[in-house]
């Protein structure tokens, strides 16, 4: 499903996927993942934009 983009990265977990909290911690509880850009490799969506590079190219960083 489509959310407003002011609901991304709002603290809030919107989507089961966790998908509109990338740069939060928001959907960590609920198991929600980061799929690392061009690797076979998820991340808890804690990790990402969290100050340390977790995914071989970066992308859990912005």
């Amino acid at each position: 499903r489509a959310i407003p983009c002011a609901q991304v990265n709002d603290d809030y977990c919107d989507c089961s996927n966790g998908k509109d909290e990338p740069g939060t911690s928001a959907c960590s509880a609920r198991g929600a993942r980061f799929s690392c850009t061009g690797e076979n490799k998820t991340i808890s969506t804690a990790f990402v934009d969290d100050g340390f590079i977790d995914c071989k190219n970066g992308s859990d960083e912005s």
